[in-house]
């Protein structure tokens, strides 16, 4: 709540050092939903910070397997949409082709046509915009077996 108070008050180092000091992976008491949220506001303190080596040290507190469950799906947008401001801060579009192909696998994203149009089309242009190599090659062999890719109008 404080960090809250700090960031209303335009005081996004403050904020983000309050909530910095806490390790919550070490507090029992506290269920494993409610120490991912905090974690992913640590996370987007960092990106307001753009202290984005830390971001990625914080990122890595995360269980992606636990990501997975279906109850747990806003988590894991919030999870990828942070991942994918810092694939590309980096420079890293494989990374970043991934981190779409991980929200386009969520239920709520193949429920909605405009949701995982835009989605699939982001990840054609940045499996394209990787460096060649064998991961890059294999995922974009993947990607051109997609059923779904018809339906993307060409740009």
């Amino acid at each position: 709540m404080l960090a809250s108070i700090k960031e209303a008050a335009s005081d996004i180092t403050a904020a983000s050092d309050l909530l910095q000091e806490l390790q919550v992976e070490t507090f029992g008491s506290m269920d494993r939903r409610e120490k991912v949220d905090f974690i992913l506001e640590q996370m987007r303190f960092l990106r307001l910070q753009q202290d984005w080596e830390k971001l990625a040290i914080v990122a890595k507190r995360i269980n992606l397997n636990w990501l997975a469950d279906t109850e747990n799906e806003d988590l894991k947008l919030r999870y990828y949409a942070l991942m994918i401001l810092y694939g590309l801060h980096a420079d890293k579009y494989l990374d970043v082709c991934k981190y779409y192909r991980a929200v386009y696998d969520t239920a709520t994203v193949q429920e909605d046509e405009a949701r995982w149009t835009a989605v699939l089309r982001n990840i054609v242009y940045f499996v394209v915009l990787s460096p060649h190599d064998n991961e890059q090659s294999d995922l974009l062999a993947r990607v051109f077996k997609d059923e779904k890719l018809v339906k993307v109008p060409e740009w």
